[in-house]
C-alpha cells in the first residue's frame, strides 16, 4: 500500500477515478440524450394546441351554424335574437383562436391556409351579417333563401378550410415527431462511439500524464509558498509545455496580478476618498444608533453645515419635524430586516438659513462579515429640491387640465393599437355614460354611437389608423338621449415609424348646437324679415312711380299746355312775355324728364315687358351715364319669370352695374342671362382694376350682402371671382319658380 503514500500513486488513483468518472458522464450523457429524444418528442407534441385551436374554430363554426339553423326553424324575435348573441360570441372566440394560429407563425403552406380561412371566415361573416339585415326588416323568407343560397355554401367552405388546417397540422405534428426521434437514436449511437474512443485515448495516456507531473508541481509549491510569504516577485525558469507548465505560468501571472491589484486596491482608496470629497451628493455612516459617524464635505452646500458640526448627531438635528416620523420608521424596518438590506426615501432637511429642501436618501444597512451583526448604515442624499417642485407643478398642471377639461366637457381617451386597450379620463367617460361591464374597448365606444352616425366613424377610425388627423361632429346615443359631441383622433407612431396608439378627444357640443340651432333660426328670421322688408319697399317703389307718373306727370303736361295757349294769346303782344313762356316750357320738359328719370329708378317701365328688356334698358342707360361700353347676351325671347323673381334678378343687376361704375374703373362691361336646369343664371363680367375678395369681405360691404340676401331668399347662390388688376366676375343663381322664403 506503499504506492498509495507517493505522489505518483496518488495520480494514478486520482486518474483510474477520473476515468470511472468519465465513464459514468458518458453513461450519464447517453441517458440524457434519450431525455433530450423524449424532450424532442415533447416539442413536438407542442404543435398540438394548434390542432386543438383549429378544431375549437371548428367547434365555433359548428355552434354558429347550428345556432343559424335553430333561427331559421323558431322563426320568432327571441330565438332570433339569442342566437344572433351567441353568433356574436362564437364569431368573438373563433377569432381569437385564429388570432392566436397566426401569433404562433408557421410553413408557408400553413400560413397559405390561415389566409384561406380568413378570407372565407371574412365572407362568411358578411353573409350572415347579411342575413341578420333581411330578417331584422321583417323578410323572412328572403332571408332564409339568402342563406339557403348563398350562406350555407359559404359555411361548408369556412368549415373546409378549417378541416383542411387541421389536417395539416396534424401531418406536420407527426412528420417533426418522426423527424426528432430518428434524430436522437443517432445522437445516441454518436455518442456512445465516442465515450468508447475517450475511453481507450484516456487509459492510453494516462500512464505518460502521471509521469509529467510530479516534477512542475514541485515548482508550483514552490512558488504558492512565495505567495504565501507576500514575496509577489517570482524568478523566471524554464517550464513544460503542457497543463502544469500552464499552471506554472499561471501562478506566476496570478503573483503578478495581485501586485498589480495591491497597487489599483490603493489607487482606487484615494480616487474614492477624491469623489467622497467632490461629489454634490451626501455620503453619510450611521452608527447602529443612527448617530452620525462621517459626513462628506458636499453637505455644507446642500445642508449649510460642516461635517464637523454634524457627527455624533441624530438626524433629528436635520430632518423637518413633518418627516421626522418617516425616517425613524424606515430606520426602525431597516434594522429589523437581514443583511444588505436597502431603503429609499424623500424627505425635507432644514438648511442653515432656514429654508427647507427636499432630498432624497438611499441607503444599506452593513453588517460585520463574521459576527452578522448591524455595524451601521450608510447612505447618499441627494438635493431634488428642483424635481419635487417640478412634479408639485405638474401635479397642479394636471388637476388644472383636468379642472378645465371638466369645465369645457372635454374629454381625452388613447387606444392601444397592440394590446387594443383603450382609457379613457374621467370626464370622457362621463361623456360615454359610463364604462361598459367589461374592459372598455373600440366596440364598446361604437356602440354608443348613434346608429346613423356609426358608419363615418368606423370609416374616421380607419383614417386615424392610416394617420390621417380626424376632426368629426357625431352624436351618441346614452340611455336614450341623444348628445351631440365633436371627437377628435390621431395617430402616434413609435420612433421607428410602427403605430403605436391613437389619441382622442370628445367634448359635449350639445349647447353649442343648440346655440348654433338658435342662432340659425334667428338668421333665417332676419332673412325672412330682410325679404319683407324687400318687397314692401318694391311695392312703395311701384305705388310711388305709378303715383308720380299718374298725378305729377298729368299736372306738367297740363302745365306745359297752359304755357303754349299763353304764348299764343299773349306772346305777340309783349315779346318778354313770350320769352319767359319759352323759358317756362323749357323748364316743365326738363321737370318731365327728371320725372321719367325717377320713375324709371323706382320702376322701370320696361321691367312690364319682361327681364331681358329691363336689362337692355338699363344697360343702355348705364352706358349713356358712364361711358362703359356694355354687351348683353341673353335669349331671343324674353324668360317668363313671376314678378319678384324678376325684380330680384333686375336689382341685383341693378346693383352690380352701379358697383362697377363707381369702384371697377372698366372700360366694358358684359351681362349673360340664361336659364338652365330649371335655374336663371347671371353673370357680369367687368374688365376693370378688380379686388381682393378676402378683404372687401371682412369690410362688410352693404351692396354686396344686399345681393348675397337678395339670393338667398329665393333659394339660390351668389359667387364672386376677382383679384386685382384682373377684372371681375359676379355669378349668380336663382331657382326659377321657387316662392321667397
Amino acid at each position: 500500500m506503499q504506492w498509495k503514500k507517493s505522489l505518483a500513486g496518488r495520480l494514478c488513483l486520482s486518474l483510474l477515478l477520473l476515468l470511472l468518472s468519465l465513464g459514468a458522464v458518458v453513461v450519464t450523457a447517453v441517458l440524457e440524450l434519450g431525455e433530450v429524444s423524449n424532450r424532442v418528442q415533447n416539442l413536438a407534441v407542442d404543435r398540438f394546441p394548434k390542432v386543438v385551436q383549429a378544431n375549437l374554430v371548428i367547434d365555433r363554426a359548428n355552434e354558429i351554424a347550428r345556432t343559424m339553423g335553430e333561427i331559421l326553424l323558431a322563426n320568432d324575435a327571441v330565438t332570433f335574437e339569442r342566437g344572433r348573441r351567441t353568433i356574436m360570441v362564437a364569431r368573438g372566440k373563433a377569432l381569437e383562436h385564429l388570432t392566436w394560429l397566426w401569433r404562433q407563425g408557421g410553413s408557408p403552406s400553413e400560413l397559405r391556409l390561415l389566409d384561406e380561412v380568413d378570407r372565407v371566415r371574412a365572407d362568411y361573416v358578411a353573409a350572415q351579417n347579411r342575413f341578420f339585415a333581411l330578417w331584422e326588416g321583417g323578410d323572412h323568407e328572403a332571408a332564409r333563401t339568402y342563406y339557403m343560397q348563398e350562406a350555407l355554401a359559404l359555411q361548408d367552405a369556412y368549415v373546409a378550410a378549417l378541416g383542411a388546417l387541421t389536417r395539416l397540422h396534424g401531418d406536420m405534428t407527426t412528420l417533426e415527431n418522426e423527424k426528432a426521434q430518428r434524430h436522437a437514436r443517432l445522437a445516441m449511437g454518436r455518442l456512445a462511439a465516442i465515450s468508447l474512443i475517450v475511453a481507450l485515448l484516456t487509459a492510453i495516456i494516462g500512464r505518460r500524464l502521471v509521469q509529467g507531473i510530479t516534477r512542475p508541481l514541485a515548482s508550483a509549491v514552490d512558488i504558492a509558498n512565495r505567495v504565501a510569504a507576500g514575496q509577489l516577485e517570482i524568478p523566471a525558469s524554464p517550464t513544460p509545455d503542457d497543463e502544469l507548465g500552464q499552471l506554472l505560468h499561471a501562478l506566476r501571472v496570478m503573483a503578478r496580478t495581485l501586485g498589480e491589484e495591491r497597487l489599483a486596491l490603493s489607487r482606487s482608496e484615494r480616487m474614492y476618498r477624491l469623489l467622497a470629497v467632490h461629489a454634490s451628493d451626501v455620503i453619510c455612516l450611521h452608527s447602529v444608533d443612527c448617530r452620525y459617524t462621517y459626513l462628506s464635505p458636499a453637505c455644507a452646500t446642500l445642508l449649510g453645515r460642516s461635517p464637523q458640526e454634524l457627527i455624533g448627531k441624530t438626524p433629528e438635528a436635520l430632518v423637518a419635524p413633518e418627516d421626522m416620523p418617516l425616517v425613524r420608521a424606515e430606520h426602525a424596518t431597516l434594522r429589523n430586516l437581514g443583511a444588505e438590506s436597502t431603503y429609499k426615501m424623500t424627505f425635507r432637511v432644514r438648511h442653515r438659513d432656514g429654508s427647507h429642501r427636499w432630498v432624497e436618501t438611499a441607503g444599506r444597512k452593513v453588517c460585520d462579515p463574521v459576527t452578522g451583526e448591524t455595524s451601521g448604515i450608510v447612505s447618499v442624499m441627494r438635493d431634488v429640491t428642483a424635481r419635487c417642485e417640478a412634479d408639485e407643478r405638474l401635479r397642479e398642471s394636471r388637476e388644472l387640465l383636468a379642472q378645465s377639461q371638466d369645465q369645457a366637457q372635454l374629454g381625452s381617451w388613447w387606444y392601444d393599437l397592440d394590446s387594443h386597450r383603450l382609457t379613457l379620463t374621467d370626464t370622457a367617460i362621463q361623456i360615454f355614460g359610463g364604462l361598459p361591464a367589461g374592459p372598455p374597448g373600440r366596440r364598446w365606444m361604437l356602440s354608443v354611437v348613434h346608429p346613423d352616425d356609426r358608419a363615418r366613424i368606423k370609416a374616421s377610425w380607419d383614417e386615424a389608423v392610416e394617420g390621417v388627423a380626424v376632426d368629426i361632429e357625431y352624436r351618441l346615443l346614452v340611455a336614450g338621449v341623444v348628445c351631440w359631441v365633436r371627437g377628435r383622433k390621431e395617430l402616434k407612431r413609435a420612433d421607428d415609424g410602427r403605430p403605436l396608439r391613437i389619441l382622442g378627444t370628445v367634448q359635449d357640443i350639445g349647447a353649442m348646437k343648440q346655440k348654433e340651432a338658435e342662432l340659425l333660426a334667428s338668421r333665417q328670421l332676419l332673412r325672412d324679415l330682410a325679404a319683407h322688408h324687400e318687397q314692401a319697399r318694391e311695392s312703395q317703389r311701384s305705388h310711388l312711380a305709378r303715383e308720380i307718373h299718374d298725378e305729377l306727370g298729368q299736372f306738367l303736361s297740363a302745365l306745359r299746355m297752359d304755357a303754349a295757349m299763353l304764348r299764343m294769346r299773349f306772346g305777340h303782344l309783349d315779346p318778354d312775355i313770350a320769352q319767359h313762356v319759352g323759358h317756362m316750357k323749357q323748364t316743365i320738359d326738363l321737370t318731365m324728364t327728371v320725372v321719367r328719370d325717377v320713375v324709371a329708378a323706382l320702376r322701370p317701365g320696361a321691367l312690364n315687358e319682361g327681364l331681358v328688356p329691363a336689362v337692355e334698358w338699363l344697360l343702355g342707360d348705364f352706358s349713356r351715364r358712364t361711358g362703359i361700353i356694355g354687351h348683353l347676351d341673353a335669349p331671343d325671347s324674353d324668360i317668363e319669370l313671376d314678378g319678384e323673381l324678376a325684380t330680384a334678378a333686375f336689382r341685383i343687376l341693378q346693383e352690380s352695374l352701379t358697383n362697377v361704375g363707381r369702384h371697377a374703373q372698366a372700360t366694358e362691361v358684359s351681362i349673360r342671362i340664361a336659364c338652365m336646369d330649371g335655374q336663371l343664371h347671371l353673370r357680369i363680367d367687368d374688365n376693370g382694376v378688380g379686388f381682393d375678395p378676402v378683404a372687401v369681405g371682412e369690410r362688410r360691404t352693404f351692396g354686396l350682402l344686399g345681393m348675397r340676401e337678395r339670393v338667398l331668399v329665393f333659394g339660390g347662390s351668389v359667387s364672386i371671382d376677382s383679384a386685382p388688376q384682373s377684372g371681375t366676375t359676379l355669378t349668380a343663381i336663382l331657382p326659377i319658380g321657387t316662392a321667397p322664403a
